[in-house]
C-alpha cells in the first residue's frame, strides 16, 4: 500500500511548497514540518497502485443510456390514448416523461457537484476563496435568471391563448434574460483569471468553477433551444393544448384559425421545464456558494 501523508495527496503532489504536515512528537503537537518528498512519489513498492485501464465503465455507462432510451421509446410508440378505454394508460405524454428522467438524472450530476464543492469548501489557501466572490454582481444574475421563469411562464401562456406576438416576445425576452445571465458568468470567470484566481490557484475554485460552470452550460444550451423556438416557429400554430397520443399518425389542422392537438404546445413546454429546472437550480447554488457564511480558516488550535 501507498504511504499516504494527507488527505490531499494530488494537491500537494502539485503543490509540495505548500504542503506542511502535523509533527505529533513536538511540543504542543501543533507544530509543522515540510514533507521530505511529494506524497505520490517514493521508492517502487510505495507507488500508488491504479488498475488497469479498462473499456467496461465507457460501455456500461453507453448500454445503461441505450437502454433508458429504448425503453421510453417502446412506451412512446405504443400510447394510443385517443383508443384506450377510459382509465387506462399514464396519462401523460411520454414525451414529457422523458424530459422528467432527464432532469432526474441532471440533479443527480447537480448533487455530486454540489457535495464536491462542500468538501473543497475549506480548502481556498492560495487561491480563489470565498472572500474573492462578489454577491452583488452574482445577485444580479440571479434575479435576472428567476424574472426569465416568469416571462417563460407568459410565454407558455400566451401559446394557450393563441397569442403568437406575445408568445414570440416573451421567448425572446427569456433568450435574452439567460444571455445577460451568461454574461455576468463570463465576466466573472474572466475577473478571476486575470487576477490569478483561476481554476488551479486552489480546490476550492476547482469545485466552484466546474460547478458554477456545469450550470452555465446548461443555461447556454437551454438559450439555444429558446432561439430555436423562434426559428422554426415552433408551437404558432397550437391554439389549446389537447390530449396528445405519441405514435398516433394523423393529420394535423393547419389552418391559422384551427386548433392542433396540442403536439407543437408540448415541445414549447419541454422547453419550459428544462428552463424552470435551470432557474432551480441556481437557486440552491446561489444560495449555497454566496449567501452561507464563509468558513473560519485559521491556524490549527486557534478555534
Amino acid at each position: 500500500l501507498p504511504r499516504v501523508f494527507s488527505n490531499r495527496p494530488f494537491w500537494d503532489s502539485k503543490h509540495p511548497e505548500a504542503t506542511e504536515i502535523h509533527d505529533a512528537g513536538a511540543g504542543n503537537g501543533h507544530s509543522t514540518a515540510p514533507l521530505e518528498m511529494p506524497p505520490l512519489y517514493g521508492p517502487p513498492d510505495e507507488h500508488i497502485h491504479m488498475p488497469p485501464p479498462s473499456y467496461w465503465p465507457i460501455i456500461l455507462a453507453g448500454g445503461r443510456t441505450l437502454f433508458w432510451f429504448g425503453i421510453i421509446y417502446v412506451m412512446a410508440s405504443h400510447a394510443d390514448t385517443h383508443h384506450s378505454p377510459p382509465g387506462v394508460g399514464l396519462g401523460l405524454d411520454m414525451r414529457k416523461l422523458g424530459m422528467w428522467t432527464f432532469i432526474g438524472s441532471e440533479s443527480l450530476f447537480f448533487a455530486t457537484l454540489i457535495a464536491n464543492f462542500f468538501i473543497w469548501r475549506n480548502s481556498s489557501e492560495g487561491g480563489l476563496g470565498p472572500h474573492d466572490l462578489d454577491i452583488n454582481l452574482t445577485g444580479l444574475g440571479a434575479f435576472v435568471l428567476l424574472m426569465s421563469s416568469l416571462t417563460m411562464v407568459l410565454a407558455l401562456r400566451g401559446l394557450r391563448e393563441g397569442n403568437t406576438i406575445a408568445y414570440r416576445n416573451y421567448i425572446l425576452a427569456t433568450a435574452g434574460l439567460g444571455t445577460f445571465f451568461l454574461g455576468i458568468q463570463v465576466y466573472e470567470f474572466t475577473h478571476f483569471g486575470l487576477h490569478g484566481l483561476g481554476m488551479t490557484s486552489s480546490m476550492y475554485g476547482a469545485s466552484f468553477f466546474v460547478l458554477t460552470g456545469f450550470h452555465g452550460a446548461h443555461v447556454f444550451w437551454g438559450v439555444v433551444w429558446l432561439l430555436a423556438l423562434l426559428i422554426f416557429k415552433v408551437g404558432e400554430n397550437a391554439r389549446r393544448p389537447l390530449q396528445y397520443a405519441v405514435g398516433v399518425e394523423e393529420e394535423l389542422p393547419s389552418g391559422p384559425d384551427a386548433g392542433t392537438d396540442g403536439g407543437s404546445y408540448v415541445s414549447v413546454e419541454m422547453c419550459g421545464l428544462y428552463w424552470h429546472f435551470v432557474d432551480l437550480v441556481w437557486v440552491f447554488i446561489f444560495t449555497l456558494i454566496y449567501l452561507l457564511p464563509a468558513p473560519v480558516v485559521g491556524p490549527p488550535g486557534a478555534h
